[in-house]
């Protein structure tokens, strides 16, 4: 079940994911781009590069061989503009100090994503946004959720049938509400995919099972 928990008590608010394949819980603030990084110790080239906010990528010396968590987060700590965080399991969360649709931190090179992303995709490194580019309308109810370090990346989607009434209070009942909802609070705050603005410029309906707009608190059952 990817959303446990929607938080909107302290905005811009947080989304809490469960990883559908490790079971571990992924907080996910809404107002910063990042990565989160395999377990460690890491297998890292002598230099990889950073791009914080869609600046130069800067580089930052390893030495190359393995590296621990701590040495790792040491070494991109001192870039200018991010933060590093722990992660369990030697994990570490990566993230830029600002915040806003230009906040995102980007690995330059497969050698640096083999070395430390949790799988062989390019990641999303930018904040959360409702629509991923693509060639079918789908596209426009997606939101990538960031990947977690055990390598699943999940996607969830707005719906827009009505679930029957008898699932109500139910896990998948309740987490299609909480995912609509947190398409159209999306939505209404712009963070938006940038190549699909035709696409939610031509919706004139709501999706019909969501949480109410003033909501502050989301849980969903397992």
């Amino acid at each position: 079940m990817p959303i446990r928990l929607v938080d909107l008590r302290l905005l811009p608010g947080s989304v809490v994911q469960q990883c559908s394949g490790c079971g571990a819980d992924n907080v996910i603030r809404f107002d910063r781009g990042g990565f989160v990084t395999k377990r460690g110790p890491f297998l890292v080239p002598e230099v990889v590069e950073v791009a914080v906010d869609g600046n130069k990528p800067v580089q930052v010396k390893l030495g190359g061989g393995e590296v621990t968590s701590e040495q790792l987060s040491k070494n991109l700590a001192a870039v200018a503009g991010l933060v590093v965080s722990p992660l369990p399991a030697g994990a570490l969360l990566v993230e830029s100090e600002t915040t806003g649709p230009g906040s995102s931190v980007e690995l330059v090179g497969d050698a640096a994503r083999g070395a430390l992303m949790p799988h062989a995709l390019p990641p999303f490194t930018g904040r959360l946004q409702l629509g991923v580019p693509g060639a079918t309308r789908s596209d426009a109810d997606a939101i990538v959720l960031r990947a977690c370090p055990c390598g699943v990346q999940e996607v969830v989607m707005r719906t827009w049938d009505v679930a029957p009434p008898d699932l109500a209070g139910t896990a998948f009942y309740e987490h299609r509400r909480a995912v609509n909802f947190l398409a159209e609070h999306f939505k209404a705050q712009g963070w938006l995919h940038p190549d699909l603005g035709k696409e939610f410029a031509s919706e004139k309906a709501l999706p019909p099972d969501r949480h109410p707009p003033d909501t502050k608190l989301i849980t969903v059952p397992l």
